[in-house]
């Protein structure tokens, strides 16, 4: 082999040896670029959900306050009252005593429905508050509709006569619970179903070798 051909030939492999060297730095700075991205999508994330769980929150202290209101304190004032025979329907007929039964009965499952919520089982929340609220509200509509037939058959003193409005901002927030827990339960839904979808374009933009390798 000639001079000139061997002087060919370094250079030529030289030449390779470059293009491969730039190759890989292309490779690196790819590799280092998607896993940036990567990172950046993982903080987003990461934010997202930590202002979706403030929002969880707070309607879980919300759910609870109104709870508080009309289940346990406004509730418990009825049933004691109910369970006492101090309040009259008509002329030494006092107010059946299951309207107690139903507002204590319902208030303890929302109650325990409340707890499940603040562990984040939200459709066992939601079935909970369901039923322990239309118990509540049960035993709340009659008494309301007894006042009412009440207030428009009888004379009412004219200190009385807000009575059955000041009773609907007593008994009937504890739908608001009802309200916060279908919420929840709907934010928990589309939290798992992006989740999924995400979860499933990883996997359909993962490399081959990954594929295989976890196979």
């Amino acid at each position: 082999m000639s001079k000139k051909d061997k002087l060919k030939k370094e250079k030529e492999k030289q030449l390779n040896m470059k293009k491969l060297a730039d190759l890989e730095e292309l490779e690196e700075k790819e590799a280092a670029k998607h896993k940036e991205s990567r990172g950046a999508k993982k903080l987003r994330r990461r934010a997202k959900r930590g202002y979706i769980g403030v929002w969880q929150m707070l309607l879980k202290l919300l759910m609870t306050a109104a709870f508080l209101w009309s289940g346990f304190f406004h509730g418990g004032v009825l049933a004691a009252a109910v369970l006492g025979e101090n309040i009259y329907i008509a002329k030494d007929k006092t107010m059946p005593h299951w309207v107690a039964y139903c507002a204590l009965a319902g208030a303890a499952v929302v109650f325990v429905a409340i707890i499940l919520a603040f562990v984040k089982k939200y459709i066992a929340s939601f079935i909970g508050v369901l039923a322990g609220s239309a118990v509540y509200m049960h035993g709340v509509r009659y008494m309301m509709k007894t006042l009412k037939t009440m207030m428009d058959t009888q004379y009412v003193a004219p200190d009385q006569q807000n009575m059955y409005r000041d009773y609907m901002i007593r008994y009937y927030p504890m739908m608001l619970t009802l309200l916060f827990s279908l919420i929840l339960l709907v934010i928990s839904i589309v939290i798992t179903i992006r989740r999924k979808r995400r979860e499933k374009a990883e996997r359909d933009n993962a490399p081959v070798e990954s594929i295989i390798g976890s196979e």
